[in-house]
């Protein structure tokens, strides 16, 4: 503060003396003064500078990916390492996947596709048991989170189908007697699908769902059908609708008394009369994949297609497998949440395989550093931080998707847990697009 005041004295002294001045005790002429002041500026000036880039050089090493795994303790957030086990069954599974659709033409209408699942489900490789809650799942988590790029052009959206929404839901749905039926299913190869949105409908909106399944006691069956206007309870976007054998199909289920009691889930072969089913428009990509729009007229059901594991109809009425257990929702459809968990590892395992290819041609791409000098574009030290930041970031979600995925197995389905799925499905989408 001191220096200061007699810079400021010196500037006074220079505007009213113009002749000598005095600086801090120093006597001398004008011209010498201006220069000190002026030296004096450009000093404080220049340490301000070098301050300032010293200060952004060490923001950017603790910014770069090892410094925050350093400071932060973010070691633990590179990629999960499989056990050998895991990893052989990856490595058959996308081997297997790969010799399926091997040659496949990109305009390939959806039936060879859905030939593709066909053969893949008769390999048993994957199999519905896979599909129940518990550390039975396993391998259908690592067959999205790690074979992913091995299922192109809406394959992967139809094993999600076959395994997570069609077997999946009958064997967490059902009964013994029709998981033990899902699994003859499955030994012939036959493909699923899953029927619940409808027009304006979105997928965990249950209380919008509007066909109906009427039980009639005299001969202990249920009439599926689709009420007018039937633009409002036909199901739409229905994926591997066409090529499918059977439905787990989602209604209403009402009683003589006229109680509704919400919905509910069937397991329906499609072929019953009364079922009318057409193609979806074009899109623009993914037509590998089939879409169909399908409704229901007066189709009868045995009143053991109801899936039965959490509740049953009798001559006796409706009854719960467990009083205590309120029927809900979430519980029919909790294999759209293990869905999401499935998109979320699928998304992170394309775009991991992308960022490496990524990788593997900036290793060969020379650029210009200097005369005669040429530096790989990877260890550009942008383009090196950028691809280690993503990596870091991804091994986060990954860490954070394998923990969503061991509670789905271990948990009862609560809010909480719906809240969280949600939040791993659209943070890891969003990072990944």
């Amino acid at each position: 503060m001191e220096k200061l005041l007699c810079l400021v004295s010196a500037m006074d002294n220079i505007l009213t003396e113009p002749r000598t001045v005095e600086v801090c005790g120093m006597v001398g002429s004008v011209p010498l003064v201006l220069m000190v002041l002026i030296g004096t500026v450009i000093a404080f000036f220049l340490f301000i500078g070098i301050f300032a880039a010293y200060v952004h050089a060490a923001r950017a090493e603790l910014l770069r990916p090892e410094s925050l795994r350093e400071v932060m303790g973010l070691r633990s957030f590179p990629a999960p390492v499989l056990s050998a086990e895991r990893q052989e069954k990856v490595n058959r599974m996308s081997k297997t996947l790969d010799e399926l659709h091997d040659g496949l033409p990109q305009d390939v209408s959806y039936g060879p596709a859905a030939e593709v699942v066909t053969a893949f489900v008769k390999t048993r490789e994957l199999t519905a048991d896979h599909t129940l809650r518990g550390k039975s799942m396993i391998p259908l988590w690592d067959l999205h989170g790690y074979c992913a790029p091995h299922m192109a052009g809406g394959i992967d959206v139809r094993i999600t189908v076959q395994y997570n929404l069609f077997t999946g839901s009958v064997m967490n749905l059902g009964c013994a007697e029709q998981q033990e039926k899902m699994r003859e299913i499955e030994k012939r190869g036959e493909l699923g699908g899953f029927f619940l949105t409808e027009e304006g409908a979105g997928v965990l909106s249950g209380l919008i769902v509007n066909t109906t399944a009427t039980y009639h006691p005299e001969d202990a069956s249920f009439i599926l059908h689709s009420p007018a206007p039937v633009s409002q309870s036909a199901k739409y976007w229905i994926s591997q609708a066409l090529t499918a054998k059977w439905g787990v199909v989602i209604a209403r289920l009402l009683m003589p008394d006229g109680s509704d009691k919400g919905p509910h889930a069937f397991l329906v072969d499609l072929t019953l009369p009364g079922i009318h089913m057409e193609d979806m428009e074009s899109k623009v990509d993914f037509n590998w994949l089939d879409n169909g729009r399908c409704w229901f007229e007066n189709v009868r059901l045995s009143d053991q297609d109801l899936l039965r594991g959490m509740c049953f109809v009798d001559e006796g009425g409706y009854h719960l497998r467990d009083e205590k257990s309120p029927f809900n929702f979430i519980a029919v459809a909790q294999r759209l949440l293990s869905g999401r968990i499935c998109i979320a590892g699928a998304t992170l395992c394309v775009m991991n395989h992308l960022v490496e290819k990524t990788h593997e041609y900036a290793r060969g791409r020379p650029i210009p550093t200097g005369r005669n000098e040429t530096t790989p574009l990877a260890e550009m030290p942008f383009f090196a931080d950028s691809i280690d930041e993503v990596r870091m970031i991804a091994g986060m979600f990954r860490h954070y998707t394998d923990y969503i995925q061991d509670r789905f197995m271990t948990e009862r389905i609560g809010d909480d847990l719906v809240h969280e799925i949600a939040c791993a499905k659209s943070e890891v989408a969003g990072f990944c697009i």
